[in-house]
């Protein structure tokens, strides 16, 4: 059975469980089993529990977040130890990437992250690709700025200048809603306020356009 070692943020706390949700089938077909601090029991060494599973682990997931490099702990102990396991063949380090930050330059940098910011799609006919799309989050280099950008050219080549379509999320004071302002908002072909629903079937046309 592959152990897995979950190292992440407090703060992140919500994340991590929903990722325990998608593991929870391998976990019960005995293929994985997971560890993480809320497994400690009281009167246990929280240090020497965590060594000992991070010492031991198969696979270490670093949950890569603005919390997580900001932690001494998960950044100076639980990662540092990580990576120096995965320089030595003993362990499998995969950050997680949960929200955007500054994560490249990071000791964990190098290695092939799963992005939960960045999306990638195929669709194949009779064997042949059809459409592309990747989807991706950009801030343009402005704190505080979140917009979600579509490409029919995929992940390859990411930014604003090959963006087919752009969203951007705002709050009219009431709540968070998603705003075109790409191709389709100069063309008029969406209401201004999206909800997630609305925007998942806007680019799920996109993607599918194509196709027809």
């Amino acid at each position: 059975m592959t152990t897995i070692f979950i190292s992440y943020s407090h703060s992140d706390e919500k994340m991590w469980k929903e990722l325990e949700k998608h593991l929870s089938t391998l976990r019960r077909q005995g293929v994985i089993n997971t560890w993480y601090d809320r497994l400690i029991g009281p009167g246990e060494d929280i240090h020497g529990q965590i060594n000992d599973h991070l010492n031991s682990a198969d696979i270490i997931l670093l949950l890569v977040s603005a919390d997580f490099l900001a932690s001494d702990y998960c950044y100076d102990i639980e990662m540092k130890r990580a990576i120096e396991r995965h320089n030595k063949g003993e362990a499998r380090v995969i950050p997680v990437i949960l929200r955007p930050c500054d994560w490249h330059g990071a000791p964990f940098g190098r290695l092939n992250a799963v992005d939960g910011n960045r999306f990638e799609a195929i669709a194949f006919v009779n064997g042949h690709e059809k459409s592309l799309c990747g989807i991706w989050l950009d801030n343009f280099g402005m704190p505080g700025v979140s917009r979600i950008l579509f490409s029919h050219d995929g992940l390859s080549i990411s930014g604003s200048h090959v963006a087919k379509d752009i969203m951007s999320l705002n709050n009219n004071g009431s709540g968070l809603y998603l705003e075109l302002m790409g191709r389709s908002h100069f063309e008029g072909k969406k209401k201004s306020m999206l909800t997630q629903k609305d925007a998942a079937e806007h680019y799920w046309n996109l993607f599918m356009e194509k196709l027809k």
